[in-house]
């Protein structure tokens, strides 16, 4: 029997890409994937199974937002010209802002991924989750591994969707490999 991947993502085009690369025939895992994760805990039960592991979208609508006072543009702590560089930075923090102000107004926060973390490793103890996504920022990446995530992958991401489906498919050994990895690292600890 193959291992079992249970990903949760509210994106119907990603949960189908999943499938269909990651839940193909030939494909290294048997995969699960749910809109949320009551559907995800429903569909485990009815095919009587545990996970392998989690593999979880980090920008997932739900959760408590924590304000970290990230969204304050500071001046850098210093730059040598104080020109370009400094007006580089400003526009740096700006766009920033604005995409986490867009990314909130969706509902597409890590605060609902860091949920999803947390749900999955009280109903599983000891199943091993990753979380899975192509917005995310370093520190929301190490948040996620203190909130439990054994890796923070990178999904495939091309010029259009077609594109984005071509390379997830190029990509599947190098991902099922990442899952893998998950998987032991979570069995040792």
């Amino acid at each position: 029997m193959k291992k079992l991947l249970c990903f949760i993502d509210d994106s119907p085009e990603e949960r189908a890409l999943f499938a269909e690369v990651f839940g193909a025939p030939d494909a290294a895992f048997e995969a699960i994937c749910a809109e949320t994760f009551d559907e995800a805990l429903r569909r485990l039960r009815d095919l009587g199974r545990t996970p392998d592991l989690f593999v979880l979208d980090l920008y997932f609508p739900g959760g408590e937002i924590e304000e970290t006072g990230e969204e304050e543009i500071s001046e850098p702590a210093f730059l040598p010209d104080q020109g370009d560089m400094t007006r580089a930075f400003l526009n740096l923090e700006t766009a920033r802002r604005r995409f986490q102000t867009l990314r909130r107004a969706l509902g597409q926060t890590p605060a609902g991924g860091l949920e999803l973390l947390r749900r999955a490793g009280e109903a599983f103890p000891g199943v091993p989750a990753v979380t899975y996504t192509r917005k995310g920022t370093i520190e929301e990446a190490r948040r996620a591994r203190r909130a439990g995530a054994r890796d923070v992958l990178q999904k495939p991401s091309g010029r259009d969707w077609d594109d984005t489906r071509r390379l997830t498919r190029v990509r599947r050994g190098e991902l099922e490999a990442a899952f893998e990895e998950a998987m032991a690292a979570g069995s040792k600890g």
